[in-house]
């Protein structure tokens, strides 16, 4: 009887196989997960930034305008129902933090720009003194 040391040809090329097709399954799962990931980071820093803004609106009152003129939708330019503050205002004035590493700057996870030049309007979303609430909403640069 021989002593076989080592795998046979087969036996290399079955195991090749089976991590060429899990690799076939796995990285696209991967990939997309990435990409979930990214989305939902950049969901949780555009929610953060609306509640800092809102938070900045209250504390600021005097410079939100006191009635608005039409329904609340979200817009793509600052009006006159609203006062619009960026997302560098928030940060300096301490109402946002910025990202880990640098503290002074938020960065899209998706893009990896800067997003402190974005602007946020902060406005009543009706003009009934006794239900109306602050809403904030990213309206670009």
């Amino acid at each position: 009887m021989k002593n076989k040391n080592g795998f046979t040809m087969i036996e290399l090329l079955a195991v090749l196989g089976i991590l060429a097709l899990l690799t076939i399954v796995i990285v696209p799962n991967v990939s997309s997960l990435r990409q979930k990931t990214l989305q939902q980071t950049y969901d949780n820093k555009v929610n953060q930034v609306k509640i800092a803004a809102k938070e900045w609106g209250s504390d600021n009152l005097i410079s939100v305008p006191s009635s608005v003129s039409k329904e609340y939708t979200d817009q793509s330019t600052c009006d006159a129902d609203c006062v619009c503050v960026t997302i560098q205002e928030l940060i300096t004035e301490g109402y946002l933090a910025g990202d880990k590493n640098e503290k002074k700057t938020l960065t899209n996870p998706i893009t990896n720009e800067e997003m402190n030049k974005l602007l946020v309007c902060v406005r009543y979303d009706t003009n009934n003194i006794e239900t109306r609430e602050l809403v904030s909403y990213i309206v670009g640069e």
